[in-house]
């Protein structure tokens, strides 16, 4: 709703109110339906920004694999799961895989 919706509506309803004794009830509903559309745009930005972020994480990772292990670029995502994963049972993988930083920030 707009400030002036809301001033012709309350001054519709109150006819014998001043302007000054309704100004609280209209800050009342404009700051509350903006605050509110206020927290949606901030919560949808931050959604997106973790969305993108993600997305080029994953590029990223995915381009590093395919340049360290040269893979084809036919290979389907199947394949390449099965791949990583046997690379995964080899011998002191596990140690390694251990000692890398446990924070999403290391990159």
């Amino acid at each position: 709703y707009l400030i002036t919706d809301i001033v012709a509506l309350l001054f519709v309803t109150h006819r014998n109110t001043s302007f000054w004794a309704v100004v609280p009830i209209i800050l009342h509903y404009s700051c509350k339906h903006y605050l509110e559309n206020l927290q949606k745009i901030l919560l949808n930005r931050q959604r997106d920004a973790e969305r993108r972020a993600r997305t080029r994480r994953l590029i990223e990772r995915g381009a590093i694999v395919e340049g360290v292990f040269s893979l084809a670029p036919d290979l389907s995502g199947e394949e390449v799961k099965t791949f990583l994963v046997a690379l995964s049972h080899l011998p002191g993988v596990t140690e390694l895989a251990a000692k890398l930083p446990k924070s999403g920030n290391a990159g």
